[in-house]
């Protein structure tokens, strides 16, 4: 950060205005407000503790990630404590010495077992470590850090910290996240206590079945059980079979096929790439009308110690125009390993996690900005998802569908009663789902409006039953331990994922299912209107360039199953 800059900016701008194209003027305006964010108008002694706090701030974060990457509990379990587990999945898992089988908390293996295993107690159990990660490292570590964020915000002369985050945001303040989240929570409630209802009378039986007692509840250790078992037996949507289609390698090449389709594109793997592990594939993008590379891509797929562990798109070199300089960037994400007898096989959310991911690779790739600054997926926050999001609906259409899958075995097509069963069971658990989502992103606006002193696990606990009507499973849960979105670029803004879908689902309702989905005309409008301007316009203006009207929450609404 530095002064004289932040002046020259001003200058420049103030005498250059009726020299400068759209985009240049952009560049200036955004830095000139970021730098103004930065504490650059302020004196030298406010501005040196703006600059000490950032940096403790920063030092803070970095402590935390590491935490999280570094957390290996691992627990051994007997197959009958796991009873119910597709055995497939058993079978990728390593053993101990006793021959029992030994479960991480990395997602690709907590997961499956919380969907599956019969065993109350084992399901409890995992559940209250799950919450119990890195609590003791981090909760302090993320309680400090609130408090900085809060004196930064006082520092530069706002009123909480949420105000200072959403200044440059599509939402613009708190009051209109709150607004948004406190509406769709309305409906989502309705959904999400006829979900309860249903999910409970699963439970009773089985309770009866099992004798075992029935506590008349949906704990948070029970709800990805009951609501598989719900998808299993009211939607006949069989998870472990529709998994046997979706092996990762036909997963790629469908999905490669798709986007190259969509997006006028060809992929074609670079051999003897320089990478950091043997695991990583390098992909060079040509453009299929001018046959001019346009971007590479690596793929880090597989879990390993110390590797961050969710799944992400990162950045290794802008592209633009005017440095005649082409992307780099690389999607990472865990997805269980291949064995000796299988390949790596994924199911169906992890296919829409890879064909989401796979849409931020193509916003880093497609951009054609003349600035870094605005290249890729440097646009507004609560719009970031939006791109990707829409590109989850190919995952719940027949055409596409078929063209990701087959039978890992003898590569026959999926078959037709599995796609239609999926497809009528798509909102089946819209209602907690959102809550869930609601939840979290209310969470963090408390954090970062409240001017009281935080005990995060209270708020964890008081937020589980106020939204999803849920008491936790032991005292001193709290998951804020190792939520890295609050830490890694999403505080104050985790209502994105929400906001960000009433564009995605605008776009895809109003041109991509009217018009088809593997219509390249459309796709091109897409790649020109919303891809490759990256953040050099107004998220608003992209999407309406695109549909020919302003954005509306109709199809946002319709999607959630909630226009009532």
């Amino acid at each position: 950060m530095d002064k004289k800059i932040y002046q020259f900016l001003e200058k420049v701008r103030s005498q250059l205005d009726q020299n400068l194209d759209y985009e240049s003027r952009r560049y200036l305006d955004k830095n000139i407000l970021e730098r103004r964010l930065d504490g650059l108008h302020l004196d030298e002694q406010t501005l040196n503790k703006v600059k000490q706090l950032n940096e403790k701030i920063s030092d803070l974060c970095v402590e935390f990630s590491k935490n999280c990457n570094e957390e290996s509990t691992k627990f051994s379990f007997t197959k009958q404590q796991l009873d119910g587990v597709n055995e497939n999945f058993l079978n990728s898992l390593p053993k101990d010495n006793d021959g029992n089988y030994v479960v991480s908390l990395k997602y690709p293996v907590y997961y499956p077992i919380m969907k599956e295993c019969r065993v109350p107690e084992t399901r409890r159990k995992l559940n209250i470590a799950f919450d119990s990660r890195c609590l003791k490292e981090n909760t302090q570590i993320f309680e400090q850090v609130l408090q900085l964020r809060k004196e930064l915000a006082g520092l530069l002369g706002f009123g909480n910290f949420s105000e200072y985050k959403l200044k440059l945001l599509c939402a613009e303040n708190p009051q209109n996240v709150d607004s948004f989240l406190n509406k769709l929570a309305e409906k989502m409630r309705i959904l999400q206590k006829r979900e309860v209802e249903l999910l409970l009378e699963y439970k009773q039986k089985e309770c009866d079945e099992l004798k075992i007692p029935f506590d008349g509840k949906i704990n948070p250790s029970d709800l990805k059980y009951y609501l598989n078992m719900r998808e299993k037996k009211e939607f006949k949507v069989d998870h472990t079979k529709l998994q046997e289609y979706f092996p990762l390698d036909v997963v790629i090449d469908g999905t490669f096929k798709i986007y190259q389709t969509l997006l006028s594109l060809k992929f074609e793997e670079v051999l003897d790439a320089p990478k950091y592990h043997e695991e990583l594939k390098l992909y060079k993008v040509t453009d299929s009308e001018t046959n001019k590379i346009i971007g590479y891509f690596y793929t880090d797929l597989h879990p390993r110690d110390g590797k961050y562990g969710h799944a992400a798109v990162f950045g290794l070199r802008e592209g633009t125009k005017l440095g005649d300089q082409i992307p780099v960037c690389i999607m990472v994400c865990n997805f269980t390993k291949p064995t000796a007898d299988q390949p790596s096989l994924l199911t169906h959310d992890e296919v829409e996690t890879f064909f989401h991911e796979f849409g931020h690779v193509m916003h880093q790739i497609c951009t054609k900005t003349n600035y870094y600054k605005f290249a890729g997926t440097a646009v507004e926050t609560d719009f970031v998802e939006a791109p990707s999001q829409m590109l989850e609906n190919w995952c719940w259409e027949k055409e596409s569908l078929k063209m990701l899958s087959a039978h890992y075995k003898d590569g026959s097509s999926i078959d037709e009663q599995l796609v239609e069963d999926l497809i009528k069971s798509k909102n089946s658990a819209n209602g907690h789902f959102n809550m869930r989502q609601i939840l979290f992103a209310k969470m963090d606006q408390y954090f970062h409006t409240t001017n009281e002193k935080i005990c995060t696990a209270d708020i964890y606990k008081q937020y589980c039953k106020e939204y999803m009507l849920q008491e936790l499973e032991a005292d001193g849960l709290n998951m804020n331990a190792s939520f890295e979105h609050l830490v890694g670029g999403y505080e104050s803004q985790y209502y994105s994922y929400l906001w960000s879908e009433v564009y995605s689902e605008d776009m895809f309702q109003t041109r991509f299912k009217k018009e088809g989905i593997l219509n390249p005309k459309t796709g091109l409008d897409y790649r020109k209107c919303i891809l490759e301007p990256g953040g050099s316009l107004d998220a608003k203006q992209m999407v309406t360039n695109f549909l020919g009207r302003e954005p509306n929450e109709e199809a946002f609404l319709k999607a959630k199953g909630a226009d009532f």
